[in-house]
């Protein structure tokens, strides 16, 4: 007696070997969710039983005598562990699942959808290649639907050329236009990386961004990155650039040079590649606001250095709490830390530690826990830290953040990637322009006068006048 695990929609055993009346039924949707138990009878096997992949229940499947309607009846009634794919075998009715907008739509199953949902979150999360053979990985996969049969890492690799072919097909063969943005870095383990995404519209008028290459380069010097950028698109056939949008940086300005050099010889560019590079606005307001906070260094120290001490322990965060109810708030309040790189971040923390102030200054004055451990002192008697924050720290976060907001709320504006933004960049550079002078009329504030003068270096770089002439 043998017993053989089978993909979906195969037959154990040998088809001579069977009646008939096993042939017909082949094809029968039961056998993705059963085993099937043959015996040798002479130098034929004989199918006999089946065991349940669910419960593991022995079941008769004797062609003459039960055939598998009695499997199907323990895989709709008395299987308590069945998937829902499996109890709806031969109700004539599909499955439904949540399409993209929520509304329900009839399942299939569809081979080739999974292979690329799988491919989608392998790159997504960004999981190496192998994980897809984990054992893991291959049982879980097997629990939602035993007719996958996950791929391996060669799958995930051919499937992303099979990709590759097809975003090079739609550009080629329509002869689009393609604006480029790239962007590196250096890794922990100290490689560096550079990513090439394409943005086009297709003949459609869809808006298209596309990863075009993801690769190691040699340096950050200029010369470098514009090999590299020249060799991913002649390697897939693009010769129609329209723009090259990069980061604020001198390597990156080479690296411009070099590809309108290389690319004038093809006779491609518009306006002779004068207009070619495009400076990334959002890493003009990140440059902007990072050298804004390095004024206000003092204030948002002593402020980071308030939440920290909330934040080291659960003990600190329930008297801050305790406080907190005190002057009117939720016992459940709370306060966020930064990234110190990030400056989206920091304003979020000073936004919310600024709701929180009085609190603050009552823990300075009623909690010495608090107030003692800003006053600690090293052996030469130098504080440790910055704080606690006072009233004036929090006048001057408070004018800071007003304008965080507007800074905060154009970068989300600037950074959609689904819809068009190169509308909007004048409109939105010239309102920043237009609240900074409010605020500097309003207030003589020192970090707003630098970021003012800082924002006009920067927009000087771009001469829209003669663009227009054009």
């Amino acid at each position: 007696m043998s017993t053989q695990g089978l993909p979906s929609g195969s037959n154990g055993g040998s088809d001579e070997s069977l009646p008939s009346s096993e042939k017909k039924r082949k094809g029968s949707e039961v056998w993705g969710h059963m085993v099937k138990i043959t015996k040798k009878v002479g130098d034929k096997d004989i199918l006999e039983a089946a065991t349940c992949n669910y419960c593991k229940k022995r079941l008769k499947a004797s062609p003459d005598g039960n055939g598998t309607s009695a499997l199907l009846r323990h895989l709709q009634k008395h299987c308590p562990k069945a998937s829902l794919e499996a109890k709806q075998i031969g109700k004539g009715q599909q499955l439904l699942t949540l399409g993209t907008e929520g509304s329900p739509k009839p399942y299939s199953y569809n081979k080739e959808v999974c292979d690329f949902e799988c491919v989608r979150m392998i790159l997504e999360d960004e999981l190496p290649f192998s994980h897809v053979e984990g054992r893991g990985f291959r049982r879980f996969c097997l629990s939602l639907n035993p007719k996958w049969k996950p791929m391996n890492r060669k799958g995930v690799w051919d499937l992303f050329h099979i990709e590759k072919t097809k975003i090079m097909s739609m550009i080629s063969d329509n002869n689009l236009r393609v604006s480029i943005t790239t962007d590196t870095w250096t890794s922990i383990q100290n490689i560096n990386y550079m990513v090439l995404t394409g943005h086009f519209i297709d003949q459609d008028w869809n808006l298209h961004k596309r990863i075009l290459n993801f690769t190691q380069i040699v340096s950050h010097k200029g010369d470098d990155i514009g090999r590299a950028v020249e060799e991913c698109l002649n390697s897939r056939g693009i010769k129609k650039i329209f723009t090259i949008t990069v980061d604020n940086a001198s390597a990156n300005d080479t690296a411009v040079g070099y590809m309108t050099k290389r690319m004038r010889s093809l006779n491609t560019l518009l306006l002779d590649g004068n207009y070619l590079h495009v400076r990334c606005c959002c890493h003009i307001l990140n440059l902007v606001v990072q050298d804004g906070l390095t004024e206000l260094n003092k204030v948002v120290v002593s402020i980071r250095n308030a939440i920290k001490f909330i934040k080291s322990s659960p003990l600190r965060l329930e008297n801050f709490r305790k406080f907190a109810v005190l002057e009117g708030f939720d016992k459940t309040a709370n306060v966020c830390m930064d990234v110190c790189t990030r400056w989206n971040s920091t304003y979020k923390m000073l936004d919310r530690g600024l709701k929180f102030s009085k609190v603050f200054d009552r823990m300075a004055e009623e909690h010495k826990p608090y107030s003692d451990w800003f006053f600690e002192k090293d052996k030469n008697g130098v504080y440790l830290r910055e704080g606690p924050p006072v009233a004036e720290d929090w006048e001057r976060a408070k004018a800071f953040v007003y304008f965080l907001k507007k800074f905060y709320d154009a970068t989300l504006r600037l950074s959609a990637f689904k819809n068009p933004t190169s509308h909007i960049v004048f409109e939105e550079m010239v309102t920043i322009q237009v609240e900074i002078q409010k605020l500097m009329n309003d207030h003589n504030n020192p970090p707003l006068r630098r970021v003012q003068w800082q924002l006009q270096c920067y927009l000087s770089l771009i001469n829209i006048g003669v663009l227009l002439r054009k």
